[in-house]
């Protein structure tokens, strides 16, 4: 844990993510500052979280395949649980997807959109958004360079109204 952190994790949170070696963390920043929290930590992967803007911005780390899909799905649907509605899924750590998170992708678009929410993907590779291309969904989701470039503005009223296409 580092210096200066609190950990926010329930004794019922700490039963039901002892066996995905699953953990919440958060720390204190300066004032104004948005701070991050860590939902998932596995050695294949980690997924951190930061509200940004009135995005909340689920930043994955690792490679996403059949092994590791489920981790993210359960940490945004977590997030969802706890009244969050407006998603940035930050892929720029991401070294390699497999097309089974694709399914996954359109699962937590679902979900949101039950929630009148909305979802960004940041993802700067091509090879990454050329992925999506291939799995049919390269128009049915907003994409962006980076994570600043996605919550530069709030996010919209409508959400997700006009989903699987993009509303910009």
């Amino acid at each position: 844990m580092e210096a200066g952190g609190i950990c926010t994790q329930t004794l019922a949170d700490q039963a039901c993510n002892a066996s995905q070696g699953a953990w919440r963390f958060v720390q204190s920043r300066e004032k104004g500052r948005a701070m991050r929290w860590s939902i998932v930590r596995t050695e294949e992967i980690a997924v951190a979280c930061d509200v940004v803007n009135g995005w909340t911005v689920v930043e994955v780390d690792g490679e996403v395949d059949i092994h590791t899909h489920a981790l993210i799905r359960q940490a945004v649907i977590q997030l969802l649980g706890e009244g969050h509605r407006h998603f940035v899924l930050d892929l720029c750590f991401v070294p390699f997807l497999d097309s089974m998170f694709l399914g996954t992708v359109v699962t937590l678009a679902k979900r949101i959109r039950e929630r009148e929410g909305s979802l960004r993907i940041t993802c700067p590779s091509a090879r990454m958004r050329t992925v999506f291309a291939h799995g049919g969904l390269a128009d049915a989701y907003e994409f962006y360079d980076s994570p600043q470039e996605a919550t530069c503005q709030s996010p919209a009223l409508d959400g997700l109204a006009h989903w699987p296409g993009p509303t910009r």
